[in-house]
């Protein structure tokens, strides 16, 4: 076979399993392509990646048939080691293939199994720290550094014994705006070091660029084109669970035929018409529930402290979203602000109390927190029991700890999967079931760390639905994340984080639309800003301008 990879009829269950995860799946890549591959989360993108180097079936058991080629080799003839020249993968849990002491040793330990000599180890791996933007961290323990920054790590790692083929499974789904865009122009200009791209992702924004687009549903590819070809037709990325192009969504509600444009392109197209500016709301006058009044921090062995006079305060009942670069502090703020982490100087005050005056089990009824990795907080056998741990131990009621425990569960989509053991779960689903078993105890504060990760559109629509509901019902909700568009859309206050300082805050309308603040935003802001204007939805856009 002269293609990169080449599947027919490939079928694939789980060991146990119920249903085939790969059904009557064919498709074809082509050497040197650069291949986007996207859908709703569980209808078998990562079976499909695990099945490329033989993890499935030799390690992840089940039954599997059909035919499959990868770089020319027939993969019921191959082990897993064999495959590692040609193939290299980057998993969707990165963090479970990083292991290494330091940055360093990360890069270095599979070119030293591969034989590659010294020099040519160093060459390639001042190359790699070069262009990941990662020489500074070299020395740093891969588990200290922000969840990008880990990303990014895991991706070099892979790419230093120059596999033939690199597949990615949500490459970027911890990094920021500026970094997402950084990696998926560095991936296509990597023929130097590999000859064929695959990515699987959900974020539409990143599949410019590819040759040609796969789209997976119910364990198969159910459509198949160029970037223009899928990327134009929103019905079918929506049926998909993908988010539609902003800009495409414009065009089609301001009667201009779909096509993919840049955001100076669709400028110069709307260059005869103005955007009226949007008002900016007043802030809301309820008492401060959350206060940060100079705040530093600085982790043990840490040269540069994490936190510097951080200052702010979020008000009863408003939506907040904390926003910055990778390492800027973010994570380590809202941590601050549940007591996992105390204060170096300055203070935290939650309700009025200063946190370290706050009963443990009293603070978790009021402030609940869902990290950033779900797999850092699920520890139950099955699903109803991870969600009915808090309330347990807090003391509810039966009555009402019932009661709390089914309404997060419906809430959440889990009842299908309420008696399966949670790690057996997809990490999208796993995600669901760490916020659910936050939403379980009810809290004043519900604090989310990157809480649309591993989630496709449709789940990220359905479960920002179900915050804006919370919040309308009076809670306070505090979501740290990468994805501006979703703080855009959803808060009415926002702080902005770099390098461990707050360098502005104030309404999403204010924050955003600050000269250079934010290099790199999302497309239809970009076009807005080009213009002028202040719209930060598509709808906001299209009744804002007019003709001249």
């Amino acid at each position: 076979m002269n293609s990169a990879i080449s599947y027919q009829d490939v079928r694939f269950r789980y060991q146990n399993g119920k249903d085939d995860v790969l059904h009557d799946l064919n498709l074809t890549i082509e050497p040197g392509t650069f291949v986007v591959i996207g859908g709703p989360s569980g209808e078998g993108k990562s079976t499909f990646c695990r099945t490329l180097n033989n993890i499935i079936p030799l390690f992840y058991r089940g039954e599997l048939s059909g035919k499959r080629w990868v770089s020319g080799e027939f993969l019921e003839k191959q082990h897993i080691a064999s495959m590692a020249r040609k193939l290299g993968m980057v998993f969707q849990d990165f963090e479970q293939q990083l292991f290494s002491t330091s940055a360093f040793l990360e890069l270095s330990f599979s070119l030293e199994n591969f034989g590659v000599a010294p020099s040519e180890m160093m060459s390639r791996m001042e190359d790699l720290l070069e262009r990941f933007r990662l020489k500074h961290l070299m020395n740093r323990e891969p588990f200290s550094l922000s969840g990008g920054e880990k990303q990014k790590l895991a991706i070099a790692s892979v790419l230093a014994y120059k596999p033939e083929i690199l597949v990615l499974d949500e490459p970027t789904t911890d990094l920021d705006p500026e970094s997402k865009d950084f990696v998926m122009q560095v991936l296509p200009d990597l023929k130097d070091w590999v000859q064929t791209v695959v990515i699987v992702d959900h974020e539409t924004d990143r599949f410019l660029d590819a040759d040609q687009v796969l789209l997976f549903n119910h364990g198969c590819v159910s459509s198949s084109g160029t970037a223009p070809e899928i990327l134009c037709n929103s019905t079918l990325l929506e049926g998909n669970s993908l988010a539609p192009l902003d800009l495409v969504l414009l065009q089609k509600s301001i009667g201009i035929a779909p096509h993919l444009a840049t955001p100076q392109e669709m400028a110069e197209l709307l260059s005869e018409r103005i955007m009226e500016p949007i008002p900016v709301p007043a802030r809301t006058s309820s008492p401060a529930i959350v206060e940060v009044e100079n705040l530093s921090f600085r982790y043990v062995n840490n040269q540069n402290e994490a936190l510097q006079n951080v200052s702010f305060e979020i008000r009863q009942g408003e939506f907040a979203g904390i926003v910055g670069r990778n390492g800027s502090g973010k994570s380590t703020l809202l941590r601050h602000l549940n007591g996992l982490q105390m204060p170096g100087s300055g203070s935290v005050r939650i309700a009025g109390k200063e946190i370290r005056e706050w009963n443990r089990k009293e603070l978790s009824k009021t402030a609940a927190l869902v990290f950033q990795n779900p797999d850092h907080q699920i520890f139950n056998a099955s699903v109803r029991e991870e969600v009915e741990f808090g309330p347990r131990q807090l003391g509810f009621s039966e009555q009402q700890r019932t009661i709390n425990v089914e309404r997060a569960i419906r809430t959440m989509d889990l009842e299908e999967q309420q008696s399966r053991d949670p790690f057996q779960l997809s990490k999208g689903e796993r995600q669901r079931v760490a916020v659910a078993s936050v939403l379980s105890v009810n809290p004043r504060i519900l604090m989310l760390d990157e809480p649309t990760t591993g989630l496709d559109y449709r789940q990220q629509s359905y479960l920002m639905k179900l915050l804006q509901e919370l919040n309308q019902d009076g809670a306070t909700i505090i979501i740290v994340t990468h994805n501006l568009k979703l703080v855009g859309e959803t808060c009415n206050y926002a702080v902005f984080m770099e390098n461990g300082r707050m360098r502005a805050e104030g309404h999403p309308r204010t924050l955003f639309f600050q000269d250079s603040l934010f290099p790199s935003m999302p497309p239809l802001w970009d076009l807005a800003w080009r213009l002028k204007g202040n719209a930060l939805t598509v709808s906001e856009f299209a009744s804002s301008i007019r003709s001249r």
